[in-house]
């Protein structure tokens, strides 16, 4: 074996049929048309709790930011009028050169207290945002509807109701784009998928798009699971797994282990001997400022 990885154990592999693939998307559909649903009813049940949870987790951020809301706002005045704060003297710009340049009070030497200095670019209000930017997670762990209400459809409560995006309001992006960019991403690597499928065509005798394996193996306590190999090419004398990620941060090395394993058993099982191959097609390189990454 030429191939390192560090082996599953697999007690069975079986290759789906297409209807087998159709039928098993179709219970997926199913599955996420019922989440949907009972989604949609415990919100129903549950509007009046929901809105006071709402409420409590708005004010509760403006209580964890509040004195670096209060400070901007006297910082922000200062700058504006150039004004001090303690004493009501106008402040002075002072470049000392080769250090940053800001407006201070003269009077800093007086005794009578702490006087205004601010920097000659207009101040900037830095917010505690982690609770607004998974405010929806928030909402429904914290009054226990985890598994039950799902953030989509949390989002369209709260909006046609009327209320403001929290993430919006306190971090300046919309939870919309973030509730919408999965569905996004997922249609772009769907779409470099096929392009890479076109690619490999030309490269190699066979290329499989989207293979569907059922499995069972060490990790899965007897019952059965679904994988789908992006892309399964194969020669005389060697079968490669492709694999295609968005960018290289989205690698896995558990998926890459239980793929070449699935099909180390699958090559036995039929006794072929033809060595196996493991690749990454990554469509970018990674982006530190990718949404997933906030």
């Amino acid at each position: 074996m030429s191939l390192h990885f560090d082996p599953v154990a697999i007690f069975d592999a079986h290759i789906l049929s297409e209807q087998e693939k159709k039928d098993y998307f179709q219970s997926l559909r199913d599955r996420n048309k019922y989440k949907i649903q009972k989604s949609i009813e415990a919100i129903d049940k549950n509007k009046e709790l929901l809105v006071d949870a709402y409420w409590k987790l708005y004010y509760d951020i403006q209580d964890d930011n509040k004195d670096q809301i209060r400070n901007y706002g006297k910082q922000h005045r200062a700058w504006e009028d150039k004004i001090c704060q303690l004493c009501g003297s106008k402040l002075k710009y002072i470049d000392y050169g080769g250090y940053s340049p800001f407006w201070g009070c003269l009077n800093y030497k007086d005794g009578s207290g702490k006087h205004t200095t601010v920097s000659d670019r207009e101040p900037t209000l830095y917010l505690d945002i982690k609770k607004a930017v998974s405010w929806l997670t928030n909402i429904t762990i914290d009054n226990g509807f985890k598994g039950t209400i799902r953030a989509t459809e949390l989002y369209n409560f709260y909006m046609d109701s009327g209320f403001e995006d929290i993430r919006l309001f306190y971090a300046g992006n919309s939870s919309e784009k973030y509730l919408n960019i999965y569905r996004d991403v997922k249609k772009n690597s769907n779409s470099y998928e096929r392009k890479c499928y076109d690619d490999l065509k030309q490269k190699h005798d066979t290329v499989l798009f989207q293979l569907g394996i059922r499995y069972e193996s060490e990790h899965t306590g007897g019952k059965s699971r679904y994988c789908f190999l992006d892309l399964l090419a194969s020669d005389k004398d060697r079968v490669y797994i492709y694999e295609c990620k968005t960018n290289d941060h989205d690698t896995n090395d558990t998926q890459r282990n239980l793929y070449c394993s699935v099909m180390y058993y699958l090559l036995h099982v039929h006794q072929d001997e033809r060595d196996l191959s493991f690749e990454y097609l990554i469509q970018k390189p990674y982006d530190p400022n990718s949404p997933f990454i906030k």
